[in-house]
């Protein structure tokens, strides 16, 4: 079970580069476990430019979405995601903070990177009620996330994919930094 645009499998690798600056963003993909109709897996992300250099992030996939799991409760937060992802989609959960969390899809047809030319893409974009935080992600078939956003305060800092190398080796596109 994999959705289109969100492929999970194990050793899904993605690296991304900041568009104005020398940052690094390295996300490896591990599958926890597999129960009922859900995929358990952790993105565990390496970035040279923040304060908390590494950290995992424990989500769920099932036929609704992708939902962030809460590691001491275990309950469900989302969906991030919600299948079928599709443009013009819309839809609001709230965080663990208690925090509302607005989500819209957009199509976004093609999107360049350094690791190539993706064509069907979409745009999630998402804004955070009552924090000034907000954040974007172009997916792309196959690949997954191919260029984020973050938007808060007075920065903005902006990653492009620049290599993905799919979990079993059937897919490396781009060049490793």
């Amino acid at each position: 079970m994999t959705e289109g645009y969100y492929p999970v499998m194990e050793g899904n690798e993605w690296i991304y580069q900041e568009e104005h600056g020398s940052g690094l963003l390295q996300v490896a993909m591990h599958v926890v476990r597999r129960e009922n109709d859900a995929i358990f897996f952790t993105l565990h992300y390496r970035n040279n430019r923040s304060s908390h250099q590494e950290w995992d992030d424990l989500l769920a996939m099932n036929s609704n979405g992708v939902f962030r799991m809460d590691a001491d409760s275990g309950e469900l937060v989302g969906p991030l995601y919600k299948f079928p992802l599709s443009a013009d989609q819309q839809w609001v959960y709230t965080t663990l903070s208690t925090q509302i969390a607005r989500n819209y899809v957009l199509a976004a047809p093609i999107v360049k990177t350094e690791a190539g030319t993706f064509y069907d893409c979409l745009r999630v974009e998402t804004t955070y009620y009552f924090s000034g935080y907000s954040e974007a992600e172009w997916l792309a078939p196959s690949i997954g996330m191919v260029a984020y956003i973050e938007r808060y305060e007075s920065s903005e800092p902006y990653y492009r994919l620049v290599y993905f190398r799919r979990g079993d080796g059937s897919l490396e596109i781009g060049r490793r930094p």
